[in-house]
């Protein structure tokens, strides 16, 4: 703690940031309680390979930073925080845990969220304006999509927000929600996951064209208005 907050803050980023963090749900009651999460914490290689290390820590949204000293927890939270980015592979898991952890919901700067076909919709229902304006410190959002053969078509239709297609994904409702943040263009991306039955796979150049057109609507910051109702509220 004697050596200058600059290699102190490199020494926590080591430790405790720059990772990929993998939070799931153990199971589920009614398909809407949350009852423990589990945090996998994912580093990537050279080779951009996930290797993960299989430390988990399942104990109600704790977050795993040591209890070393106020000081020691103050710096060390704020680089992971910060710098690490949280994948959810089922929204409505990133649901409860905003719902359930506001400090962390405050705090996190990078979301990464997959988006399944068959979770669809069941995902703008979990991200609202509501939760996802709870990410009061969010700076970034990756949208991984995962197409069926059957939607390959959605790739050529290129006005997001106002096709039909588009719009009973729900698409458009998610897209918005994420609006309200002035998200930073190095840390947003969408990505088409790649593997031979989907676009990004078999469409590269299509898919990157979309993924490029999403991107630039999640950049588009659009402030939140509330009603006074829901500033009272907040």
């Amino acid at each position: 703690m004697r050596l200058p907050a600059e290699l102190r803050n490199q020494i926590w980023a080591y430790a405790y940031g720059n990772s990929t963090i993998h939070v799931a749900c153990r199971h589920w009651a009614n398909n809407t309680e949350y009852l423990a999460l589990t945090w996998k914490i994912c580093v990537y290689g050279k080779d951009s390979k996930p290797r993960c290390t299989c430390s988990q820590v399942a104990a109600t949204a704790k977050v795993a930073v040591p209890l070393v000293s106020k000081q020691f927890w103050y710096e060390v939270s704020g680089t992971f925080y910060d710098s690490n980015i949280f994948h959810f592979q089922d929204p409505r898991t990133l649901r409860a845990l905003a719902l359930s952890n506001e400090k962390f919901a405050q705090r996190a700067s990078n979301l990464r969220i997959t988006l399944q076909p068959h979770l669809i919709e069941e995902s703008a229902s979990a991200l609202t304006s509501s939760i996802v304006g709870r990410f009061k410190g969010l700076r970034g959002v990756v949208l991984e999509f995962t197409l069926s053969p059957y939607e390959l078509h959605l790739l050529q239709r290129k006005n997001v927000m106002h096709d039909a297609s588009w719009r009973s994904k729900k698409v458009p409702t998610i897209i918005r929600a994420f609006q309200q943040h002035q998200l930073e263009s190095r840390r947003t991306a969408v990505i088409f996951a790649g593997n031979s039955n989907n676009g990004g796979a078999r469409h590269p150049i299509a898919a990157e064209g979309m993924a490029s057109i999403i991107k630039g609507h999640l950049l588009d910051y659009h402030p939140r208005r509330l009603s006074k109702r829901g500033q009272e509220e907040a």
